[in-house]
């Protein structure tokens, strides 16, 4: 027995419409077909020719225990799930695009290697941790990535900030 490939990552979410379009305007993620499941949802899938593999989850009966504002709870309980990791090109695309938006963002390089990572939040305040390989950050101090230790695991980078994701929420 092997896995082959992750599936897809579920995202519970009372803004379906606004959090696809979060990923559309952002990742030039589309939307695929999704079957009728009874409640609302979205399927998402990073370009063409590809499966969806971010799965949004509205109000219906796979809700969360206590399904809530979370701009009142200040973001979702994900047990153990960090955030969602995404192998990516076009570095500075990326960055201009939160930019545009207001989308607050920070970079860490891996010490040793020619990778860096763009994180932000969704929406919701899941972690979104983008890496780019070779395309390197122009007055980045490759030190400073010392600093971060491990608390980019538990998304300790920097705050959750709901004002920046307003356009997308309550929609």
């Amino acid at each position: 027995m092997r896995v082959e490939n992750l599936a897809h990552l579920a995202v519970f979410t009372p803004w379906v419409r606004g959090t696809a379009a979060f990923y559309r305007e952002l990742l030039n993620f589309r939307e695929v077909a999704r079957p009728d499941f009874g409640f609302p949802g979205a399927w998402l899938a990073p370009g063409e020719n590809r499966e969806a593999v971010i799965h949004l989850y509205g109000e219906g009966p796979v809700r969360p225990h206590a399904w809530q504002d979370p701009l009142r709870i200040g973001g979702w309980t994900t047990g153990i799930v960090a955030h969602l990791s995404l192998f990516m090109t076009g570095q500075g695309d990326l960055i201009s695009r939160c930019e545009h938006e207001a989308v607050p963002w920070t970079v860490h390089s891996i010490l040793g290697t020619a990778v860096t990572q763009i994180f932000f939040y969704d929406p919701n305040g899941l972690l979104i941790e983008c890496s780019f390989e070779g395309e390197g950050m122009k007055g980045w101090d490759q030190e400073d990535s010392i600093l971060w230790k491990q608390e980019f695991i538990t998304g300790g980078l920097f705050s959750f900030q709901h004002a920046a994701y307003q356009k997308w929420q309550f929609n």
